[in-house]
């Protein structure tokens, strides 16, 4: 049983977790977007997918 697998089993209702070693300073900047998205109440599907949109078309002025 792997650490999400883990997680759902105690109860969670999401897990949000990455396939691939992914650079720290990026998922820092992704997963504060993606608070930012998710405290509009949107669900955590649509909320992830808009800071990947997001995190797409930044620029580094964003």
């Amino acid at each position: 049983m792997g650490l999400p697998s883990g997680f759902l089993y105690a109860g969670s209702m999401n897990v949000v977790s990455t396939l691939w070693s992914v650079d720290d300073f990026a998922t820092a900047i992704l997963t504060i977007r993606f608070y930012q998205e998710l405290q509009s109440r949107v669900s955590v599907a649509v909320a992830l997918n808009s800071a990947q949109n997001w995190m797409r078309a930044a620029s580094k002025e964003d």
